[in-house]
């Protein structure tokens, strides 16, 4: 008990004395909480509690700073009369709560020689060993990289025959183009399959046949490739996926992969195909999440785990049975890119954190989640057969592309690695994007001029996007996502500190001040579905819900506000006038929410074609639409990816590389 709180460590929970239902906890807020009760009252220093809650990564102390706020907020504490967590000017925090253990008798203080004696499941023991397990992976006997397809080419999505004797992979060519290709386990070799020009991710389903997706811009087919005959034919329909991510059952009986959910425009869904006889939709995600991705079966076959978006950049894990009855796992902020089953008990897969994709793994019962200690970063889509475990080794890389009168793209600054959510400065002197190039996903700012590069935030840990100018051009609104929450802040660029807009346990995102600097826009799924909101900046008052069902909102020189949908694909405009809502462009698709930038002839937004290519259009307030520019690259879906000056003197946009993934054996 610490306070009037029932604290279990162990399953991350908080529960309120005399409340029959407790709440979960992020596992670092957890973390943060043992490593102060082991203070026994006493005072834990800055430096201290982030060696321990943040396993020697380097964080700022405003990060720190946002975990206590978060932490009071779930002990409903006030910072102003603290009852829990007191601060200590420029040293730290303390407890200031009584701790006592529940069974053991009267109530007494926690003192901190006694987590060395106290009996294993006591308050005491769970909180010293979430610390010490820290210690614990820090010499843990490291893995080993040993390299099993690596060349120019992007080898990708790997799968392990039932004999463990082949391995087949999808191969990404220079010109975007795939294939498949397979090993020859005595001979050393590798080849690519004859017929499977445009399939990917493929599966075993034998060691004869393979399964394998076969997309375009109108449909998606699962097929089954017979090594023997050299056939193919088809098994199944994944109409409406969002990427590839198909996978098999250890049997061979059982696919599983995404398409589209209960509604075709809404989120994706898991969908579960036997071989030969029934499919159906497994998962039904909430209306207000991007939907279910990378589903994996169990060894058993029984049970599958999934990623499941919240929004662009946050995922979770969750397992389910093939009846239904889905288990959340994991309660962190970040993207997961991958996982597989290294026993019916335990989840290896690969998360985003602090700028870098890294392995961990979980335990499907207790929850306990630890990092893996892998001597290469940006590692994933693990997948375990037996005694065999391969990785995939990726870099991603994003850039910022300006074309116009502004400065040359040598003078963007732009780094090996993720260089996102450009914003201009009303006058055209200076922009602010996100980068990860000081090891997390932080803001920067750039004078065009002089090409001097200033960082502005130093969070070290959580999502930090979105940044736009306010139209005076000293204040950036941007947003800040951890665990299940995301808040809005504003940044004054004279002083350099920033403060909370919008904040609370709802998913606030997307925010952007009004043509006139008075008001803050910005979407939330508070009442449980998307719609924006407004407040006025110059009060705390409550935030108004402005429009319905949208997601994105950004308000025109002239008044009018556009905006984007995710129940279903549009780019629409409501009437500074009248407020009459009409359609921009319908095909405008629901992944790119933060591709759109009003300009005064209109608003300027990605067009994507059936062939992969997209195009930067103008559509102007009569209706007319024609084409800006025609990008080199490829502008990727999920992020603000487009700005501009209201005269289009300049704009920016964001373009991928094709990246370059190699495939690896881990080992001790």
């Amino acid at each position: 008990m610490i306070g009037e709180w029932l604290v279990s460590p162990s399953r991350n929970s908080l529960r309120r004395q005399g409340e029959p239902v407790g709440r979960t906890i992020e596992p670092r807020l957890m973390r943060l909480l043992a490593a102060l009760v082991t203070r026994s009252g006493g005072t834990a220093t800055k430096d201290a509690l982030i060696a321990e809650v943040w396993d020697g990564l380097i964080i700022s102390d405003e990060a720190l700073a946002q975990a206590v706020s978060r932490l009071r907020r779930e002990l409903g504490d006030d910072p102003r009369q603290p009852r829990y967590i007191e601060t200590v000017r420029k040293i730290g925090y303390r407890l200031a709560a009584p701790v006592s253990f529940e069974g053991k008798g009267k109530s007494r203080p926690a003192r901190r020689k006694r987590f060395t004696t106290l009996a294993a499941g006591s308050l005491g023991v769970a909180a010293a060993m979430s610390v010490i397990l820290l210690a614990i992976l820090r010499y843990e006997r490291p893995y080993r990289l040993q390299a099993v397809a690596v060349d120019l080419r992007d080898e990708r999505r790997p799968s392990i025959s039932p004999d463990g004797r082949q391995l087949a992979y999808e191969v990404v060519d220079r010109d975007g183009g795939t294939s498949i290709w397979i090993s020859d386990g005595e001979a050393g070799s590798w080849a690519s399959l004859p017929g499977t020009s445009g399939a990917q991710a493929p599966v075993w389903l034998s060691n004869r046949s393979l399964a394998m997706q076969l997309r375009n811009s109108s449909h998606c087919d699962v097929l089954q490739y017979d090594l023997a005959t050299r056939s193919m034919q088809p098994v199944a329909r994944c109409d409406g996926s969002g990427y590839p991510d198909l996978t098999a059952s250890s049997d061979g009986r059982r696919l599983a992969f995404n398409a589209s959910g209960a509604n075709p425009s809404g989120p994706r869904a898991i969908h579960v195909v036997e071989i030969g006889g029934r499919a159906y939709r497994l998962t039904t995600p909430p209306p207000t999440s991007w939907g279910d991705y990378d589903p994996e079966f169990s060894p058993d076959g029984q049970s599958l785990v999934f990623a499941r978006a919240s929004s662009e950049g946050q995922q979770d894990l969750y397992v389910t049975t093939l009846t239904g009855g889905e288990r959340r796992l994991t309660r962190r902020f970040g993207n997961i890119h991958g996982a597989t089953w290294a026993s019916d008990k335990e989840i290896v897969y690969a998360a985003r954190s602090g700028g870098r994709y890294g392995l961990r793994r979980i335990d499907v019962r207790t929850g306990r989640d630890q990092l893996l200690q892998l001597p290469s970063f940006d590692t994933v889509q693990p997948v375990i057969r037996d005694e065999i475990f391969l990785v995939e080794t990726r870099r991603f890389q994003t850039k910022l592309v300006p074309t116009g009168s502004g400065p040359s793209i040598d003078a963007w600054r732009n780094s090996t690695g993720i260089n996102v959510h450009p914003a201009l400065s009303p006058d055209g002197r200076s922009a602010v994007f996100v980068s990860d190039r000081s090891g997390a996903l932080e803001l920067w700012l750039l004078d065009l001029n002089s090409g001097r590069l200033r960082q502005l935030t130093r969070y070290g840990g959580p999502f930090v996007g979105a940044p736009r100018f306010a139209p005076d051009g000293r204040m950036i609104v941007y947003e800040v996502r951890d665990a299940d929450e995301s808040d809005i802040y504003a940044l004054d660029l004279e002083s350099g500190t920033s403060r909370p807009l919008v904040t609370g346990r709802s998913f606030d995102t997307a925010a952007s001040v009004s043509a006139d600097g008075r008001t803050l826009y910005f979407a939330s799924d508070r009442e449980g579905s998307w719609a924006v909101y407004a407040k006025p900046l110059s009060d705390s008052g409550a935030p108004t819900q402005v429009v319905a069902d949208a997601f994105a909102a950004i308000e025109a020189p002239d008044g009018s506000l556009y905006f984007t949908r995710r129940s279903r694909p549009g780019l629409f405009r409501r009437d500074s006038g009248n407020g009459r809502v009409s359609v921009v462009d319908d095909r405008f698709a629901i992944e790119d929410w933060g591709a759109f930038a009003p300009v005064r002839d209109g608003v300027i937004f990605v067009e994507r074609s059936g062939n992969g290519r997209s195009n930067v259009v103008l559509a102007s307030r009569s209706g007319e639409k024609r084409t800006l520019l025609v990008p080199a690259g490829r502008i990727p879906f999920h992020d603000p990816v487009l700005a501009a000056q209201p005269d289009l003197t300049q704009i920016v946009h964001v373009e991928a590389d094709t990246g370059n993934g190699d495939l690896y054996r881990v080992s001790r």
